[in-house]
């Protein structure tokens, strides 16, 4: 089976509302969790969000993220790799279904395809966050997060590229990558060390 991928540098793919989490402090300390692994607290505020915000692509794409960092952490987590896949596509899908211009929706599930080793589809993805970051929804206003979520599209891209075979397009993504978001070193360097290893 071929893991090709198709597209271009400039414009990886085509192109292809939102319910906020009003409290800013409340979001970052469920990242703050998140990061300390404290995934019981992390499920609580993050049915607590969905039953309060059901319409809010916030909310599932942190449940999305919530769901690949856990099973990173313990595969076995409820039905094991494939079952934490299809809940976290579940979860981006209907983010993006909420709020399709949100590219942090689109970046998660660059990185869930990406896991499952769908290259193309996550090199998809990830061109069509990149579309959408002009956009700036959501938590993406902060300069910050914006630059954080940017270098991650261009480096998922340049990754799906590279392990698809397109190794012309890893490094045009990953140059984009560099130029646009030079201060993004914590992504940018792993992305070009694996790709240079070839």
């Amino acid at each position: 089976m071929s893991h090709e991928v198709q597209g271009s540098a400039d414009r990886p793919c085509e192109s292809r509302v939102l319910g906020k989490i009003d409290d800013v402090a409340e979001f970052v300390d469920v990242y703050r969790l998140l990061n300390a692994e404290d995934y019981a607290a992390v499920w609580v505020r993050i049915r607590e969000w969905l039953e309060k915000y059901p319409d809010s692509a916030d909310a599932h794409i942190i449940a999305g993220e919530a769901t690949m960092e856990e099973s990173d952490e313990d595969p076995a987590t409820e039905g094991g790799e494939d079952a934490a896949f299809k809940r976290a596509l579940g979860y981006l899908e209907r983010a993006i279904e909420l709020a399709p211009k949100h590219a942090d929706a689109w970046s998660e599930l660059a990185k869930v395809y990406f896991a499952m080793g769908r290259y193309q589809d996550s090199y998809e993805a990830a061109g069509t966050g990149v579309e959408a970051l002009r956009f700036r929804e959501s938590y993406l206003e902060d300069d910050y997060v914006y630059d954080n979520v940017g270098a991650q599209l261009y480096c998922t891209a340049a990754l799906a590229a590279h392990r698809g075979g397109r190794p012309d397009l890893a490094s045009a993504c990953l140059d984009r990558a560099k130029q646009e978001f030079p201060d993004q070193i914590t992504c940018i360097g792993p992305a070009e060390a694996e790709i240079l290893r070839k």
